[in-house]
Formats: C-alpha cells, structure tokens, sequence
C-alpha cells in the first residue's frame, strides 16, 4: 500500500485486500486506496470507522480523504481517549481534516 505504483491492477488488489480479517493489513490497504482511488475509499473507511478496532493507518486513510462524510463517525467513536497516546492523535487529526469547524 506504499508504493507509489498506480495501476488498476494495483487498486483492484488493494480492493480485495481492504475486507481482510487481519485490522493491519485491511487498513494498510484502506490507506493504500485512499492514496490512490479516493472514490472507492471512501465508502469502505467509512464502513471500518464503524467498526470495534481500528489502527494508524486507517485514521491516516481518513485523514487523507479529508472528507466531511467523515467527520461524524470520527467525533461520535474515536475521540474519547483510549489510553493509546497516537491512535488518540491519529484520530484528532483525521477528524480535523475531516472536519468544516476548521475551515476557515
């Protein structure tokens, strides 16, 4: 998911990969998608928003969506503190990019 390589191949893969069991690599693959087809990202880091678990890199896709749609999911399930220091700010910073308080 962090190679700069863009294809439809790579994307169709990365697709695949973003319902895997494992939260790692899902998410890795969400961010990967993010970077490269944020249309179909969107929908599907929205959808494991909504989840239990989440790790860095699916608070990185967020914030690189930086998508309004975002913005609620983000405030009502990840801002209260979970007692992991940078999953905490990975998630401040994937809601302010998300969301229109900060515009300005």
């Amino acid at each position: 998911a962090q190679t700069e390589i863009n294809t439809a191949e790579v994307c169709a893969a990365l697709e695949r990969v973003a319902s895997d069991w494992n939260l790692a690599i899902r998410d890795e693959a969400l961010n990967g998608l993010a970077k490269r087809a944020p249309e179909t990202a969107l929908t599907l880091v929205r959808n494991a928003l909504l989840g239990d678990s989440a790790t860095l890199a699916l608070f990185e896709a967020a914030e690189r969506l930086a998508d309004t749609s975002l913005a609620g999911v983000l405030k009502e399930l990840w801002l209260s503190e979970s007692g992991d220091r940078q999953l905490d700010e990975a998630a401040r910073a994937a809601f302010a990019a998300c969301s229109t308080e900060n515009d300005g």
